[in-house]
């Protein structure tokens, strides 16, 4: 690790708020790991340092059990993050009731998670979703 501003790093150091020079980013490489995720990214570009954090992947092998309806709506999950009612409506080619009914499933079987109320409710991959 190089320290770039002396006076901040001793005071940081005596306030306890960093425990030794050059573990932190070992740490997060490590935490990153535990959880089932790529390892960071990280890159010094001039003064700056750009750190990039990688969610767990989805991939098509991890819900083959799952409906042809709920792939499809999780495929455009992956690519768009967010998805709403119409959109199912016109991906699934099925009426109002029943992509409600598609979505209110997925919820329930922590697949995603909805967001917002009324005319601004929308669906998101569950970070923590269960196959």
């Amino acid at each position: 690790s190089e320290v770039r501003n002396r006076v901040i790093a001793r005071v940081f150091k005596e306030l306890n708020y960093i425990e030794q020079w050059g573990s932190g980013i070992n740490r997060i490489k490590s935490f990153c790991l535990k959880a089932g995720l790529k390892e960071p990214f990280i890159e010094e570009i001039n003064d700056f340092v750009g750190v990039r954090l990688f969610r767990k992947e989805l991939v098509a092998t991890d819900y083959d059990g799952l409906p042809k309806e709920f792939k499809i709506i999780l495929d455009y999950l992956m690519e768009n993050k967010t998805i709403q009612t119409k959109i199912v409506k016109e991906k699934l080619d099925v009426m109002d009731t029943k992509a409600k009914e598609i979505l209110k499933e997925m919820t329930e079987k922590n697949l995603i998670e909805k967001k917002g109320e009324g005319r601004g409710t929308y669906y998101i991959i569950k970070d923590n979703m269960e196959i």
